[in-house]
Formats: C-alpha cells, sequence, structure tokens
C-alpha cells in the first residue's frame, strides 16, 4: 500500500533504488533522483526574504528564475536544481529550481514557499557553460548533450565556496541563451 505521509526525501528514495537497478552500462547515475539523492541534500522551506522581493519572478519559469536570481546576487546565493513539493499537493514531486542561502531555500518562483526541498547546489559557471551549450535554461535533465550529469562526465558542477563579486570582474564572456546573450563566468 501506497504511504501517503510519505516525505520528500523517502520519495526520491523509492525512485532512486529502482534507477540503481536499470541504469545504463558506464553510466554513473541510472537517473535524476539517484544523481540528486547522492549529491544534494535536504534544504529549509520558508517565506520569501524580503530583501530579494525584487527579484519575485512569474510562476512556470523556476530554471530562468533561480538563475537570474542567483546570478545577481552571486556572493550570497547559490543556484539548486532538485525535486520539491508544494504544500497545496504534498504528495507530488515535481523537478524544481530555485536558490539557497546555505540551507534555507529561497524560490523566486512560487507564490507560495513549497513544503520541501531536496537539490544540489550548482556551481554559476557551470550552469552558464550547460545553458549556453543546450540553448535553454536548466542543467539536470540535460538530453540534448546526452546526460553528462548522469554519465559521470564533468565534474566541474560542484558548487565552491563563494567569493566576493568582485573577483569575477574580468571573466565574463557574451553567452546566447534563447537568443539574449547573458554574461558568463568561465571555467
Amino acid at each position: 500500500m501506497f504511504n501517503l505521509k510519505c516525505g520528500l526525501k523517502e520519495m526520491l528514495l523509492k525512485t532512486g533504488e529502482n534507477q540503481k537497478a536499470t541504469k545504463l552500462a558506464g553510466w554513473t547515475y541510472g537517473g535524476y533522483e539517484e544523481f540528486v539523492l547522492a549529491n544534494g541534500k535536504q534544504f529549509t522551506a520558508g517565506p520569501f526574504p524580503t530583501k530579494y522581493q525584487d527579484a519575485k519572478s512569474k510562476e512556470q519559469d523556476c530554471h530562468r528564475n533561480a538563475f537570474y536570481l542567483a546570478d545577481e546576487y552571486p556572493h550570497k546565493l547559490k543556484y539548486v536544481e532538485g525535486f520539491a513539493t508544494t504544500r497545496r499537493f504534498p504528495n507530488f514531486v515535481c523537478s524544481h529550481a530555485w536558490c539557497s542561502d546555505g540551507d534555507n531555500a529561497i524560490d523566486p518562483t512560487w507564490k507560495d514557499a513549497g513544503l520541501e526541498y531536496y537539490g544540489v547546489p550548482f556551481a554559476l559557471a557551470y550552469v552558464c557553460k550547460t545553458m549556453a551549450e543546450k540553448e535553454s535554461f536548466g542543467v539536470l535533465e540535460n538530453w540534448e548533450c546526452q546526460h553528462p550529469l548522469l554519465r559521470g562526465a564533468d565534474e566541474n558542477w560542484r558548487a565552491k565556496v563563494s567569493a566576493p563579486r568582485f573577483v569575477f570582474a574580468n571573466i565574463f564572456t557574451p553567452i546566447k541563451i534563447n537568443n539574449l546573450f547573458h554574461k558568463s563566468y568561465k571555467i
């Protein structure tokens, strides 16, 4: 019998176990849930901080919204992708992107804070590189480049300790995403 009171991590564990059994030969992970469980963590849900209120964005565009917020505050926030649930639908797990200041989920997309967040912080340089290669927002679901995270083909994705913004002053290169140019951090 399915437990409707199962938490996000438990739901991901069930899916991740199935993915381990069916992963492709030579691949490190069988699916995104397995990757997120192995490399991510639980984030604390809470109200959107008023200091970022100007960055609150439209719904259903989480990857773009989280990227722009992390890019605006690279010394304070990390870009995170993973899975989340809402208070309205606590048993519906959805792929989602948000930012984090360490342990807190800072969600610029959903009107109300989610119920649970479990995800992986990504280096902003890796996010920019991946988005330029696939010409769309988001890094986890990257079929355009044959799923490099699932294959274990690239270790440059790991978010590093924050550095002051001035450190990045001379390492911007323009990238094109959806016909828009954006500054990018070199890896």
